[in-house]
Protein backbone atom coordinates (compact mmCIF):
# COMPACT_ATOMS: atom_id res chain seq x y z
CA UNK A 1 0.00 0.00 0.00
CA UNK A 2 2.73 2.04 0.73
CA UNK A 3 4.26 1.92 -2.37
CA UNK A 4 1.02 2.87 -4.19
CA UNK A 5 1.21 5.78 -2.36
CA UNK A 6 4.83 6.71 -3.68
CA UNK A 7 3.12 5.88 -7.10
CA UNK A 8 0.45 8.18 -6.56
CA UNK A 9 2.73 11.17 -5.61
CA UNK A 10 5.48 10.33 -8.45
CA UNK A 11 2.21 10.79 -11.11
CA UNK A 12 4.67 8.60 -13.78
CA UNK A 13 1.52 7.87 -15.90
CA UNK A 14 1.15 12.57 -16.30
CA UNK A 15 4.69 12.84 -16.86
CA UNK A 16 5.31 9.73 -19.19
CA UNK A 17 2.09 10.99 -21.00
CA UNK A 18 3.19 15.11 -21.17
CA UNK A 19 7.23 13.48 -21.95
CA UNK A 20 5.40 11.35 -25.02
CA UNK A 21 3.38 13.96 -26.18
CA UNK A 22 6.48 16.49 -26.19
CA UNK A 23 9.15 14.03 -27.72
CA UNK A 24 6.40 13.55 -30.65
CA UNK A 25 5.64 17.01 -31.12
CA UNK A 26 9.16 17.43 -31.68
CA UNK A 27 9.82 14.86 -34.05
CA UNK A 28 6.38 16.08 -36.17
CA UNK A 29 8.82 19.21 -36.45
CA UNK A 30 11.94 18.29 -36.91
CA UNK A 31 10.12 15.29 -39.73
CA UNK A 32 8.63 18.75 -41.65
CA UNK A 33 11.90 20.93 -41.60
CA UNK A 34 13.93 17.55 -43.24
CA UNK A 35 10.86 17.45 -45.41
CA UNK A 36 10.73 21.07 -46.42
CA UNK A 37 14.53 20.80 -46.71
CA UNK A 38 14.60 18.41 -49.17
CA UNK A 39 11.81 19.52 -51.05
CA UNK A 40 13.95 22.64 -51.53
CA UNK A 41 17.14 20.72 -52.24
CA UNK A 42 15.25 18.54 -55.15
CA UNK A 43 13.65 21.78 -56.73
CA UNK A 44 17.21 24.33 -56.65
CA UNK A 45 19.96 24.02 -59.17
CA UNK A 46 22.23 25.98 -57.62
CA UNK A 47 24.71 24.57 -55.34
CA UNK A 48 24.72 27.70 -52.95
CA UNK A 49 20.94 27.54 -52.51
CA UNK A 50 21.18 23.74 -51.50
CA UNK A 51 23.56 24.25 -48.79
CA UNK A 52 21.40 27.23 -47.57
CA UNK A 53 18.45 24.90 -47.28
CA UNK A 54 20.69 22.42 -45.49
CA UNK A 55 22.89 25.07 -43.40
CA UNK A 56 19.78 25.43 -40.38
CA UNK A 57 19.29 21.66 -39.99
CA UNK A 58 21.92 20.36 -37.77
CA UNK A 59 20.45 23.92 -35.33
CA UNK A 60 16.80 22.75 -35.82
CA UNK A 61 18.03 19.04 -34.72
CA UNK A 62 20.17 20.07 -31.70
CA UNK A 63 17.01 22.19 -30.42
CA UNK A 64 14.84 19.26 -30.94
CA UNK A 65 16.84 16.98 -29.11
CA UNK A 66 17.03 19.22 -26.22
CA UNK A 67 13.31 20.06 -25.86
CA UNK A 68 12.85 15.91 -25.89
CA UNK A 69 15.78 15.14 -23.04
CA UNK A 70 14.43 18.19 -20.93
CA UNK A 71 10.40 16.77 -20.88
CA UNK A 72 12.24 13.29 -20.31
CA UNK A 73 14.21 14.71 -17.46
CA UNK A 74 11.22 15.53 -15.14
CA UNK A 75 10.41 11.92 -16.22
CA UNK A 76 13.48 10.24 -15.41
CA UNK A 77 13.18 12.39 -11.82
CA UNK A 78 10.41 10.32 -10.89
CA UNK A 79 11.21 7.27 -11.82
CA UNK A 80 14.52 7.67 -9.95
CA UNK A 81 12.60 8.39 -7.02
CA UNK A 82 10.09 6.06 -7.07
CA UNK A 83 12.93 3.26 -7.87
CA UNK A 84 14.61 4.26 -4.32
CA UNK A 85 11.37 3.80 -2.83
CA UNK A 86 11.15 0.22 -4.17
CA UNK A 87 15.06 -0.11 -3.04
CA UNK A 88 13.88 0.61 -0.15
CA UNK A 89 10.80 -1.29 0.84
CA UNK A 90 11.72 -4.52 2.93
CA UNK A 91 9.70 -6.96 1.09
CA UNK A 92 12.17 -6.30 -1.79
CA UNK A 93 14.87 -7.07 0.21
CA UNK A 94 15.39 -10.72 1.03
CA UNK A 95 18.86 -10.71 -0.87
CA UNK A 96 21.11 -8.62 -2.76
CA UNK A 97 19.63 -10.27 -6.25
CA UNK A 98 16.72 -11.51 -4.80
CA UNK A 99 14.62 -10.78 -8.54
CA UNK A 100 17.30 -12.87 -10.02
CA UNK A 101 17.16 -15.49 -7.79
CA UNK A 102 13.46 -16.29 -8.22
CA UNK A 103 12.97 -15.58 -11.63
CA UNK A 104 12.84 -18.63 -13.64
CA UNK A 105 14.95 -18.63 -17.23
CA UNK A 106 13.53 -21.15 -18.74
CA UNK A 107 9.62 -19.95 -18.85
CA UNK A 108 9.55 -18.55 -21.67
CA UNK A 109 12.48 -20.51 -23.76
CA UNK A 110 10.03 -22.90 -25.89
CA UNK A 111 8.20 -21.23 -29.16
CA UNK A 112 4.90 -21.62 -28.48
CA UNK A 113 5.05 -19.72 -25.26
CA UNK A 114 6.61 -16.97 -26.95
CA UNK A 115 4.28 -16.76 -29.85
CA UNK A 116 1.43 -17.13 -26.66
CA UNK A 117 3.12 -13.88 -25.74
CA UNK A 118 2.80 -11.94 -28.00
CA UNK A 119 -0.72 -12.93 -29.38
CA UNK A 120 -1.34 -11.72 -25.41
CA UNK A 121 0.68 -8.20 -26.35
CA UNK A 122 -1.15 -8.10 -30.18
CA UNK A 123 -4.55 -8.42 -28.11
CA UNK A 124 -3.90 -5.75 -25.60
CA UNK A 125 -2.89 -3.20 -28.19
CA UNK A 126 -5.84 -3.55 -29.79
CA UNK A 127 -8.02 -3.50 -26.04
CA UNK A 128 -6.20 -0.16 -25.96
CA UNK A 129 -7.01 1.28 -29.22
CA UNK A 130 -3.59 0.83 -30.89
CA UNK A 131 -4.28 -0.48 -34.06
CA UNK A 132 -1.47 0.30 -35.93
CA UNK A 133 1.18 -0.27 -33.33
CA UNK A 134 -0.64 -4.14 -33.17
CA UNK A 135 -0.25 -4.41 -37.00
CA UNK A 136 3.00 -3.43 -37.05
CA UNK A 137 4.05 -5.62 -33.97
CA UNK A 138 2.60 -8.65 -35.42
CA UNK A 139 4.36 -8.21 -38.67
CA UNK A 140 7.63 -7.57 -37.45
CA UNK A 141 6.85 -10.36 -35.27
CA UNK A 142 6.43 -12.48 -38.12
CA UNK A 143 3.17 -13.80 -36.85
CA UNK A 144 -0.21 -14.34 -39.19
CA UNK A 145 -2.51 -11.86 -38.89
CA UNK A 146 -5.25 -13.74 -36.73
CA UNK A 147 -6.29 -11.03 -34.89
CA UNK A 148 -7.92 -8.60 -38.10
CA UNK A 149 -11.46 -9.78 -36.79
CA UNK A 150 -10.74 -8.99 -33.15
CA UNK A 151 -9.08 -5.59 -34.48
CA UNK A 152 -12.05 -4.39 -36.39
CA UNK A 153 -14.60 -5.63 -33.64
CA UNK A 154 -12.44 -3.56 -31.17
CA UNK A 155 -12.44 -0.90 -33.67
CA UNK A 156 -16.69 -0.93 -33.87
CA UNK A 157 -16.42 -0.51 -29.72
CA UNK A 158 -13.66 2.24 -29.49
CA UNK A 159 -16.30 4.30 -31.99
CA UNK A 160 -19.64 3.52 -29.86
CA UNK A 161 -17.27 4.74 -26.67
CA UNK A 162 -16.55 8.24 -28.52
CA UNK A 163 -19.80 8.85 -29.51
CA UNK A 164 -20.70 8.29 -25.79
CA UNK A 165 -17.87 10.53 -24.55
CA UNK A 166 -19.90 13.33 -26.90
CA UNK A 167 -23.25 12.65 -25.28
CA UNK A 168 -24.54 10.66 -28.52
CA UNK A 169 -26.12 7.19 -28.07
CA UNK A 170 -27.22 6.95 -31.31
CA UNK A 171 -24.03 4.24 -32.13
CA UNK A 172 -24.88 2.55 -28.95
CA UNK A 173 -28.60 2.34 -29.26
CA UNK A 174 -28.03 0.69 -32.78
CA UNK A 175 -25.32 -1.91 -31.49
CA UNK A 176 -27.54 -3.08 -28.77
CA UNK A 177 -30.63 -3.25 -30.88
CA UNK A 178 -28.48 -5.72 -33.29
CA UNK A 179 -27.26 -7.57 -30.48
CA UNK A 180 -30.48 -7.81 -28.67
CA UNK A 181 -30.80 -11.40 -29.10
CA UNK A 182 -27.31 -12.21 -27.28
CA UNK A 183 -27.82 -9.35 -24.42
CA UNK A 184 -31.00 -10.71 -23.30
CA UNK A 185 -29.65 -14.55 -23.35
CA UNK A 186 -26.95 -13.20 -21.09
CA UNK A 187 -29.68 -11.16 -18.44
CA UNK A 188 -27.82 -8.41 -19.42
CA UNK A 189 -28.94 -4.55 -18.50
CA UNK A 190 -27.15 -2.76 -21.07
CA UNK A 191 -30.35 -2.03 -23.61
CA UNK A 192 -32.28 -0.39 -20.90
CA UNK A 193 -28.98 1.14 -19.46
CA UNK A 194 -29.06 3.06 -22.76
CA UNK A 195 -32.60 3.41 -23.61
CA UNK A 196 -32.98 4.60 -19.92
CA UNK A 197 -29.65 7.48 -20.30
CA UNK A 198 -31.42 8.68 -23.87
CA UNK A 199 -34.41 9.24 -22.17
CA UNK A 200 -32.95 11.18 -19.23
CA UNK A 201 -30.72 12.88 -22.23
CA UNK A 202 -33.98 14.28 -23.81
CA UNK A 203 -35.80 15.19 -20.54
CA UNK A 204 -33.11 17.34 -19.09
CA UNK A 205 -30.71 17.78 -21.41
CA UNK A 206 -26.64 17.95 -21.22
CA UNK A 207 -25.27 21.57 -20.58
CA UNK A 208 -23.43 22.27 -22.61
CA UNK A 209 -24.66 20.39 -25.59
CA UNK A 210 -28.67 20.12 -25.34
CA UNK A 211 -31.42 21.75 -24.15
CA UNK A 212 -34.33 19.47 -22.34
CA UNK A 213 -37.63 18.69 -23.59
CA UNK A 214 -39.88 17.01 -22.06
CA UNK A 215 -42.52 16.21 -24.65
CA UNK A 216 -39.83 14.33 -27.22
CA UNK A 217 -38.66 12.40 -24.09
CA UNK A 218 -42.04 11.04 -22.97
CA UNK A 219 -42.84 10.52 -26.72
CA UNK A 220 -39.48 8.60 -26.22
CA UNK A 221 -40.65 6.52 -23.48
CA UNK A 222 -43.86 5.52 -24.51
CA UNK A 223 -41.83 4.12 -28.10
CA UNK A 224 -39.64 2.54 -26.36
CA UNK A 225 -39.82 1.51 -22.51
CA UNK A 226 -42.48 -0.99 -23.83
CA UNK A 227 -40.35 -4.40 -23.90
CA UNK A 228 -38.58 -3.59 -20.53
CA UNK A 229 -41.34 -2.95 -18.28
CA UNK A 230 -41.49 -6.82 -16.78
CA UNK A 231 -37.54 -6.50 -15.59
CA UNK A 232 -37.28 -2.75 -14.94
CA UNK A 233 -41.05 -1.23 -13.97
CA UNK A 234 -40.15 0.18 -10.80
CA UNK A 235 -37.50 2.09 -12.61
CA UNK A 236 -39.50 2.98 -15.48
CA UNK A 237 -41.88 4.53 -13.07
CA UNK A 238 -39.22 6.88 -11.23
CA UNK A 239 -38.18 8.16 -14.81
CA UNK A 240 -41.50 8.96 -15.69
CA UNK A 241 -42.12 10.58 -12.10
CA UNK A 242 -39.51 12.86 -12.89
CA UNK A 243 -40.50 13.99 -15.41
CA UNK A 244 -42.68 16.30 -13.55
CA UNK A 245 -39.99 18.01 -11.95
CA UNK A 246 -38.02 18.57 -15.35
CA UNK A 247 -37.88 22.02 -14.71
CA UNK A 248 -36.85 22.23 -10.87
CA UNK A 249 -34.88 18.52 -10.83
CA UNK A 250 -32.19 20.18 -8.17
CA UNK A 251 -34.91 20.24 -5.89
CA UNK A 252 -36.48 16.99 -6.42
CA UNK A 253 -36.19 13.58 -5.06
CA UNK A 254 -35.11 12.39 -8.25
CA UNK A 255 -31.90 14.94 -8.74
CA UNK A 256 -29.44 12.03 -8.74
CA UNK A 257 -31.19 11.16 -12.33
CA UNK A 258 -28.57 13.88 -13.56
CA UNK A 259 -25.04 13.02 -12.17
CA UNK A 260 -22.71 13.11 -15.41
CA UNK A 261 -21.20 9.98 -13.85
CA UNK A 262 -23.91 8.55 -15.73
CA UNK A 263 -22.48 8.55 -19.05
CA UNK A 264 -18.83 7.01 -17.95
CA UNK A 265 -21.13 4.68 -15.68
CA UNK A 266 -22.43 3.47 -19.15
CA UNK A 267 -19.19 3.17 -20.88
CA UNK A 268 -17.90 1.12 -18.67
CA UNK A 269 -21.09 -1.11 -18.25
CA UNK A 270 -20.30 -1.25 -22.60
CA UNK A 271 -16.90 -2.15 -22.39
CA UNK A 272 -17.78 -5.01 -19.84
CA UNK A 273 -20.79 -6.55 -21.98
CA UNK A 274 -19.33 -6.25 -25.17
CA UNK A 275 -15.98 -8.14 -24.01
CA UNK A 276 -18.36 -11.10 -22.48
CA UNK A 277 -20.16 -11.30 -26.43
CA UNK A 278 -16.79 -12.00 -26.99
CA UNK A 279 -16.32 -14.18 -24.37
CA UNK A 280 -13.43 -12.32 -23.13
CA UNK A 281 -13.00 -10.76 -19.59
CA UNK A 282 -13.45 -6.92 -19.52
CA UNK A 283 -9.62 -6.19 -18.63
CA UNK A 284 -6.65 -7.21 -21.13
CA UNK A 285 -5.44 -10.70 -19.37
CA UNK A 286 -1.50 -9.02 -19.80
CA UNK A 287 -2.71 -6.37 -17.60
CA UNK A 288 -4.13 -9.13 -15.07
CA UNK A 289 -0.96 -10.89 -15.22
CA UNK A 290 1.20 -8.32 -14.87
CA UNK A 291 -0.80 -7.19 -11.92
CA UNK A 292 -1.29 -10.55 -10.34
CA UNK A 293 2.58 -10.85 -10.97
CA UNK A 294 3.26 -7.36 -9.14
CA UNK A 295 1.41 -8.03 -6.06
CA UNK A 296 2.92 -11.78 -5.89
CA UNK A 297 6.54 -10.75 -6.37
CA UNK A 298 7.28 -9.82 -3.02
CA UNK A 299 5.54 -13.19 -1.38
CA UNK A 300 7.48 -15.16 -3.96
CA UNK A 301 10.93 -13.61 -3.07
CA UNK A 302 10.34 -14.12 0.80
CA UNK A 303 9.19 -17.65 0.23
CA UNK A 304 12.32 -18.09 -2.00
CA UNK A 305 14.57 -17.04 0.18
CA UNK A 306 13.06 -18.80 3.38
CA UNK A 307 12.98 -21.99 1.08
CA UNK A 308 16.97 -21.80 0.38
CA UNK A 309 17.78 -20.67 3.51
CA UNK A 310 16.20 -23.11 5.57
CA UNK A 311 16.24 -26.15 3.20
CA UNK A 312 18.86 -25.33 0.61
CA UNK A 313 15.90 -26.30 -1.69
CA UNK A 314 15.66 -23.65 -4.63
CA UNK A 315 11.59 -23.29 -5.65
CA UNK A 316 10.50 -24.77 -9.07
CA UNK A 317 7.68 -23.41 -10.50
CA UNK A 318 6.23 -26.36 -12.19
CA UNK A 319 2.38 -25.67 -12.04
CA UNK A 320 2.42 -24.20 -8.59
CA UNK A 321 3.18 -21.35 -6.02
CA UNK A 322 4.83 -22.54 -2.77
CA UNK A 323 2.10 -20.40 -1.05
CA UNK A 324 -1.42 -19.10 -1.70
CA UNK A 325 -1.59 -15.41 -3.24
CA UNK A 326 -4.27 -13.52 -2.52
CA UNK A 327 -6.13 -12.38 -5.59
CA UNK A 328 -9.24 -9.88 -6.18
CA UNK A 329 -12.52 -11.41 -7.32
CA UNK A 330 -12.68 -10.09 -10.78
CA UNK A 331 -8.81 -11.57 -10.92
CA UNK A 332 -10.31 -15.34 -10.67
CA UNK A 333 -11.50 -17.08 -13.60
CA UNK A 334 -10.98 -21.03 -12.45
CA UNK A 335 -12.79 -22.87 -9.34
CA UNK A 336 -10.60 -23.15 -6.53
CA UNK A 337 -12.99 -25.69 -4.85
CA UNK A 338 -11.08 -28.43 -2.35
CA UNK A 339 -12.87 -31.85 -1.29
CA UNK A 340 -12.57 -31.91 2.40
CA UNK A 341 -12.24 -35.71 1.92
CA UNK A 342 -9.30 -35.86 -0.71
CA UNK A 343 -8.12 -32.71 0.08
CA UNK A 344 -7.67 -32.84 -3.94
CA UNK A 345 -8.80 -29.36 -5.90
CA UNK A 346 -11.70 -30.03 -8.45
CA UNK A 347 -11.41 -30.09 -12.08
CA UNK A 348 -13.36 -30.31 -14.72
CA UNK A 349 -12.73 -34.33 -14.92
CA UNK A 350 -13.45 -34.50 -10.71
CA UNK A 351 -15.58 -31.59 -10.57
CA UNK A 352 -17.37 -30.64 -6.61
CA UNK A 353 -20.61 -32.43 -6.75
CA UNK A 354 -23.41 -31.51 -3.71
CA UNK A 355 -25.32 -34.55 -2.21
CA UNK A 356 -27.98 -34.47 -0.74
CA UNK A 357 -27.78 -33.23 2.71
CA UNK A 358 -26.12 -30.27 1.09
CA UNK A 359 -22.43 -31.05 1.53
CA UNK A 360 -19.81 -31.05 -1.00
CA UNK A 361 -17.19 -33.83 -2.32
CA UNK A 362 -15.45 -34.46 -5.05
CA UNK A 363 -16.73 -36.79 -7.54
CA UNK A 364 -14.10 -39.39 -6.90
CA UNK A 365 -14.84 -38.81 -3.79
CA UNK A 366 -18.31 -39.54 -4.05
CA UNK A 367 -17.54 -42.68 -6.05
CA UNK A 368 -14.87 -44.02 -3.18
CA UNK A 369 -18.23 -43.46 -0.97
CA UNK A 370 -20.26 -45.60 -2.95
CA UNK A 371 -17.88 -48.26 -3.12
CA UNK A 372 -17.18 -47.49 -7.00
CA UNK A 373 -21.17 -47.61 -7.59
CA UNK A 374 -23.01 -44.15 -7.60
CA UNK A 375 -26.20 -46.49 -7.42
CA UNK A 376 -25.01 -47.64 -3.90
CA UNK A 377 -26.61 -46.04 -0.19
CA UNK A 378 -24.09 -44.36 1.42
CA UNK A 379 -23.75 -42.03 4.52
CA UNK A 380 -22.48 -38.61 4.23
CA UNK A 381 -18.93 -38.24 5.64
CA UNK A 382 -20.03 -34.72 7.93
CA UNK A 383 -23.26 -35.56 8.72
CA UNK A 384 -26.22 -38.64 9.87
CA UNK A 385 -27.76 -38.33 6.44
CA UNK A 386 -27.55 -40.66 3.40
CA UNK A 387 -27.74 -40.58 -0.24
CA UNK A 388 -26.67 -42.12 -3.25
CA UNK A 389 -24.32 -40.45 -5.77
CA UNK A 390 -26.57 -40.46 -8.77
CA UNK A 391 -28.48 -37.95 -6.76
CA UNK A 392 -25.71 -35.51 -6.52
CA UNK A 393 -25.64 -32.63 -8.36
CA UNK A 394 -22.63 -30.40 -9.98
CA UNK A 395 -21.39 -27.35 -8.69
CA UNK A 396 -20.24 -24.21 -10.18
CA UNK A 397 -18.67 -21.65 -8.32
Amino acid sequence: MELLNEFDKSQLPAKQTRSLNTSIAEIDAIMAQLAQARDAVTMSDKPADARAAVKPLAAILRRGQSAALDSHKDLHVGVSKFGKSVDKDKRFKSGANALDECWDPRALQSDDKLVVLKHAVIAHLIREGRFELAHLFARESQLDQSDTALSTQFQDMFTIQAAIKSFNLDPAIAWVRTNAAALTASASSLEFAVIRLQFLKLLFGVEGVCQGDRAAAIKFAQVHFEPFKERHMKEISRLMCSSVFSTKIKDSPYKDLTSITAWSDLSHAFTREFCLLLHLPAESPLHTCVSVGVNALPTIIKMSSIMKEQSGLEWSSQGELPVEIPLLDRQRFHSVFACPVSKELGTKENPPMMMVCGHVVCKESLLRLGKGSMSSKFKCPYCPSEGKGEQAIMVHF
